[in-house]
């Protein structure tokens, strides 16, 4: 009974979710517009996704820090598993996005990802209730090692990288520093270029 439970409130999240979503794509002129944004001047913005495989709970993430010229600073992949859900496994990615930042030294930082309901949780000040609470808990925690830290959802059209890098299908995890993934740099130039010209 209660994994049907959870399976009508994983549905229903997710179709408010992909709603308030659709309308405000809608609002600001489709999807055409959304488009990877640069970090002001000395904030680094580190993009995060995931796949999760529901018959397996194995995830994988993808993590792409770029500064605000969008040059490439570090990315990494990471597999784990097992997670109980989609959203768990959008926070742990979340958490791979801030332990990524820290690693690599840099000290303002904005946390993007397309996950909405997750961007939510994570820009809360109340206390999170929900199934991924300890998740949520960790990612905030995690943030307080930055000076300044934000949280910021966009569509996955402005999050192509990482979905891709989240895709790759790496035997271990892969850590990159100054350097783009193999085969990543036609899709971080053209995101860039885009950037370029709003």
């Amino acid at each position: 009974m209660e994994t049907k439970e959870r399976i009508v409130t994983f549905v229903k999240t997710y179709c408010l979710e992909f709603s308030t979503v659709y309308t405000k794509l809608r609002k600001s002129g489709g999807y055409g517009s959304v488009r990877w944004q640069p970090p002001p001047v000395e904030t680094v913005k580190a993009n995060f996704d995931t796949v999760f495989k529901l018959t397996s709970g194995v995830a994988s993430s993808g993590v792409v820090v770029r500064n605000s010229s969008g040059e490439i600073m570090g990315a990494s992949f990471r597999s784990f598993g097992p997670v109980p859900s989609s959203f768990a496994a959008e926070a742990s990615a979340a958490i791979h996005a801030i332990e990524l930042v820290v690693d690599l030294g840099f000290s303002r930082a904005i946390i993007e990802g397309d996950s909405l309901t997750v961007i939510k949780k994570l820009m809360a000040k109340m206390r999170d209730l929900s199934d991924i609470c300890s998740l949520i808990w960790d990612a905030k925690s995690k943030a307080q090692n930055l000076l300044a830290c934000s949280f910021s959802f966009v569509p996955r059209l402005g999050n192509q990288a990482t979905h891709l890098l989240a895709s790759v299908d790496f035997d271990d995890d892969r850590f990159w520093v100054e350097d783009e993934p193999p085969s990543f740099g036609p899709l971080l130039a053209k995101e860039r270029c885009f950037s370029e010209r709003l």
